[in-house]
């Protein structure tokens, strides 16, 4: 798409981003515009080598009742432009890259197959995807073993429900459990016990644990009470390792294996974690707090290869903010500040492992584009990171439809809480009179309002 940015080099920051309006069109979205025709990027994810970026974009098509899902890929050097790695009807989502850079795994399901998609591999250029193994409920949250030779995933165990209407009773819900497949095989193996549901995991790099977030219970409510543990690859019991008293997300092994840093708070919906940097060692069984008192609320977080600082994404305010804490002291710095980080609702970072680059969706003012980040490094320092646009999804919407204006505003509520909040006005305005004022509320405390692309407050 056409940025609403007049740069998209290194320096780009919202303010240039707010002078988009004397470029911005011109005609009011009306009851005969197709909103549909805009395509929106997600789950942007780096190779290894850092060469390209893999990432889903969901569109419209005809003939079809909704959306199709499909994975694109593009050259980080802007020698070539995105496009569409497999062709056909089937929905493609999850895209993961292998340590090489070789294959791209993904998960794919066909029309009719409802919620069963499955795991596939694909060489990095695109062609013909194989079907790596077949689960009776499907797969998802798909993972390379570091080594390469294996791939995870999830799967819920169980029939489907045979009631029409479904009944969901307590403690008859589906336990969600943790495979893995070796890539020349098509024998899956499972990792975790029947009875377990595993809601979140992480590989161990040397391909031979993995850490979880996990629960006993195999409701949606039970994921309030899961603790984080670690098992064995081939399988076993999990062993539960500290004592949360909140749920835990974003879980990251150190480079040694010796410690997993991962996110915790307050945040109540699964897959919307947000709060502290939290990590524990295994040599004395100590869990520390990061970043107690930090004024914004981690979302996601990375090791750094020297094993003392973390990379993480944060909620801030209505904004977002990239940083680095040390884990020695504490101490943070500020990477980057205000832009949108990451899929909506879910602020988040795809790097490689050196961490020198990473690629993120972002959506200030136009539909989510995939972007480049470079991180600059001084003395050993992490010191300040670069961007620039990598796609161009919607390239006509810039000169044709004409966008409300957006501003950031902050207030004391009754309680003294100090408020974030944006404030849109109408496109058009008749009469003397202030225009009815619609407040949207969002009471928490999972997730948060942002400054972002929204086809109701743009239009």
């Amino acid at each position: 798409m056409h940025n609403f940015m007049t740069k998209t080099n290194s320096n780009t920051n919202r303010d240039e981003a707010t002078q988009d309006t004397e470029f911005s069109p011109r005609v009011p979205v009306t009851a005969k515009t197709n909103l549909k025709d805009i395509r929106i990027a997600t789950d942007a994810t780096i190779s290894p080598d850092g060469k390209r970026a893999a990432f889903v974009v969901s569109e419209w098509v005809p003939e079809m009742p909704r959306q199709r899902a499909r994975i694109w890929a593009v050259k980080t050097d802007g020698s070539s432009e995105a496009g569409a790695l497999a062709k056909g009807t089937r929905a493609d989502t999850y895209p993961r890259w292998s340590p090489d850079s070789q294959q791209l795994a993904f998960i794919s399901r066909s029309e009719g197959e409802k919620d069963r998609p499955q795991v596939h591999v694909m060489a990095a250029e695109g062609g013909e995807a194989r079907q790596v193994c077949k689960m009776p409920n499907g797969a998802s949250d798909l993972s390379w073993s570091p080594d390469g030779k294996y791939i995870a995933f999830l799967s819920v165990d169980g029939g489907d429900p045979v009631s029409d209407p479904k009944v969901f009773t307590p403690g008859q819900g589906r336990h969600r459990r943790l495979w893995r497949v070796r890539i020349d095989s098509d024998t899956p193996e499972p990792v975790t016990p029947d009875g377990q549901s595993i809601w979140q995991y992480a590989w161990a790099p040397d391909s031979e644990q993995f850490a979880v977030f996990f629960a006993n219970g195999p409701d949606q409510t039970d994921w309030y009470r899961g603790q984080i543990g670690v098992v064995m690859a081939h399988g076993g019991t999990i062993r539960q390792v500290g004592q949360l008293t909140h749920q835990a997300s974003a879980l990251t092994w150190s480079p040694d294996g010796s410690r997993i840093a991962y996110v915790s708070g307050e945040w109540s919906d699964p897959d919307r974690g947000g709060g502290d940097i939290y990590v524990h060692s295994f040599s004395d069984g100590e869990t520390r707090n990061l970043t107690p008192g930090i004024t914004c609320s981690a979302s996601w977080c990375g090791w750094h290869p020297d094993g003392q600082r973390l990379l993480f994404v944060a909620w801030e305010g209505v904004g977002y903010k990239v940083g680095v804490v040390n884990e020695a002291d504490g101490t943070i710095s500020t990477l980057m500040q205000d832009r949108n980080i990451g899929d909506r609702f879910w602020p988040h970072l795809s790097t490689t492992p050196d961490l020198q680059r990473f690629v993120f969706t972002s959506s200030d003012r136009h539909p989510p584009e995939v972007w480049l980040g470079e991180i600059t490094h001084e003395g050993g320092v992490l010191t300040s990171s670069n961007r620039k646009r990598l796609t161009e999804l919607n390239p006509i919407l810039k000169d044709t439809l004409e966008l409300a204006h957006t501003e950031r505003i902050r207030y004391e509520s009754a309680d003294g809480w100090q408020i974030d909040a944006l404030f849109t006005q109408p496109l058009k305005h008749k009469g003397d009179t202030l225009p009815p004022l619609i407040v949207n509320v969002h009471g928490g405390p999972s997730s948060a309002w942002s400054d972002d692309w929204d086809n109701y407050r743009s239009f």
